[in-house]
């Protein structure tokens, strides 16, 4: 059985690969206006002691794996002009608490071999050439649309005191607002500017959010991406049945019922029953 959803899931795959004619989407771009930029570290004892994030959210009707980030960044030319002292890169994505980066989502340190760096003819302030980066990730963490996120792209440098690596700015597409984190333990603080990326997702995966398409897969909470109302949801659900917000089994996905009750309850278990076997996938 497990084999046959799985078959026809790949054919589902497949026929959106040939609908949409490509292999990527760009699902949000922010790209650099300026390599003046905020110096940017992904770990404390580095020659920069702020780590920045920017904060962005989707507008896709479906939601979508991210599998590519893009930036821009250059060196503050202490030693070099150029990305040699630099050995890897951290990417994360957060959720949002309080308008601030909060909840980590996904992290992943990247190695300089295994990223695309390209001159883009820019030199920031300091003399530093700026470069166009981009990586593909490893696990794509799929985002939902209109929530606010926020990410985070930091270096590592061969010699910390060296070099630090300045993330490029831009004017005029953001919202005026980042983030800062001195790694001082206070966590992040409000700054004013933008910073430059572009997110590309796989247009070939997705699943309507409640609502949209006048359908959605509220119930398909068992993490596994499948876009369907299965006995994996199921068991999810029963898991957290009887539990409220703070008891140690409580899962806040199987709160499918908007009745002012966060418990996992009755309610929460027929509209699941509702949705059973429901195919979400295009």
């Amino acid at each position: 059985m497990k084999r046959a959803i799985h078959l026809c899931f790949m054919l589902v795959v497949v026929f959106a690969v040939v609908a949409q004619g490509r292999a990527q989407l760009v699902v949000y771009s922010q790209p650099n206006d300026n390599p003046d930029g905020f110096c940017s570290s992904a770990i404390s004892g580095q020659y920069c002691e702020d780590r920045m994030a920017d904060n962005f959210s989707l507008t896709d009707p479906v939601y979508r794996k991210i599998t590519e980030v893009t930036w821009w960044g250059s060196s503050d030319y202490y030693a070099f002009d150029d990305l040699t002292n630099f050995s890897h890169w951290a990417i994360v994505i957060y959720g949002e608490v309080n308008g601030l980066p909060d909840w980590l989502i996904y992290e992943e340190l990247i190695a300089i071999e295994d990223i695309q760096c390209v001159e883009t003819g820019y030199v920031n302030m300091y003399g530093g050439k700026e470069y166009m980066q981009t990586a593909t990730l490893a696990t794509p963490p799929r985002l939902f649309i209109d929530e606010p996120y926020w990410i985070s792209i930091g270096y590592v440098a061969v010699e910390p005191y060296w070099d630090a690596w300045l993330w490029s700015l831009n004017y005029y597409q953001g919202d005026g607002d980042c983030a800062v984190d001195h790694f001082d333990g206070n966590g992040y603080q409000d700054r004013d500017g933008d910073l430059a990326f572009v997110l590309v997702g796989d247009p070939t995966y997705g699943c309507p959010r409640a609502g949209d398409a006048g359908r959605g897969c509220t119930a398909d909470i068992d993490g596994s991406d499948d876009c369907m109302v299965t006995i994996a949801d199921l068991a999810e659900l029963l898991g957290a049945y009887g539990t409220c917000p703070g008891e140690p089994l409580y899962n806040p996905d199987a709160d499918l019922v908007d009745d002012g009750d966060p418990c996992i309850n009755i309610a929460d278990l027929a509209e699941l029953l509702g949705q059973y076997g429901d195919d979400c996938s295009y």
